[in-house]
């Protein structure tokens, strides 16, 4: 009987210990502060996908730098000042005889894409009429490159110049032996080529005038 006694008294204290050890764990759980929240990798929203309230940060992505061709900015073309064709023609033969220009005409003879300059000029004198001449100037250097109808025994009158590319063609009036100036008797056309190195006659037709 005494040993059983000793036995419930032993278990009972065992049991006491335990119960005492269960409450001090209790307390030293209660009195630590609670540790951070974790947030769930999926943005905030335990066992979810969506992705509402976050702000991913997205890298910062450098402006890309373009190396643009520098453009040299071209001249401004300029225009020659305006020619003064009694200075630039050939001199009249005598001395006091003043140049006359009849007519100017341009067009690009030569074909470089620059207009040249035709110039019919005459000279002055005492008679009814001298003779013309056609003197072409290089739209760029203004140097002579020919002149068209020197010698020319029917002594012509210009009327009219065209070019067509490289031909030059010439109308005009002259006089043979038996004509007088005051009353030309001859309707010529003249027709040049320019050869890049001067002009070359292709052709000289005359026509009879029946009146003056």
């Amino acid at each position: 009987m005494r040993r059983e006694r000793g036995l419930l008294i032993k278990t009972i204290s065992i049991a006491m210990l335990g119960l005492a050890l269960a409450g001090t764990a209790a307390c030293d759980a209660a009195d630590k502060p609670a540790g951070p929240a974790t947030s769930p990798s999926n943005g905030g929203q335990a066992g979810g996908d969506s992705k509402f309230g976050t702000s991913p940060t997205t890298p910062a992505t450098a402006a890309p730098t373009t190396n643009a061709p520098t453009t040299k900015s071209q001249p401004a073309k300029t225009t020659p000042p305006k020619a003064d064709w009694a200075k630039l023609v050939n001199k009249c033969p005598y001395p006091g005889q003043k140049v006359e220009i009849q007519k100017v005409t341009t067009a690009d003879v030569t074909q470089d894409g620059t207009a040249d300059t035709l110039v019919t000029r005459s000279c002055d004198a005492s008679t009814s009429y001298w003779a013309s001449t056609i003197e072409v100037f290089d739209g760029e250097s203004r140097k002579r490159l020919g002149t068209l109808l020197q010698d020319d025994k029917e002594e012509p009158v210009v009327t009219s110049v065209a070019v067509a590319k490289n031909i030059v063609t010439v109308k005009a009036y002259g006089t043979t032996l038996k004509g007088t100036k005051s009353c030309p008797d001859l309707s010529l056309t003249y027709r040049y080529e320019y050869t890049g190195e001067g002009f070359t006659g292709l052709s000289r037709e005359a026509v009879a005038k029946k009146r003056c």
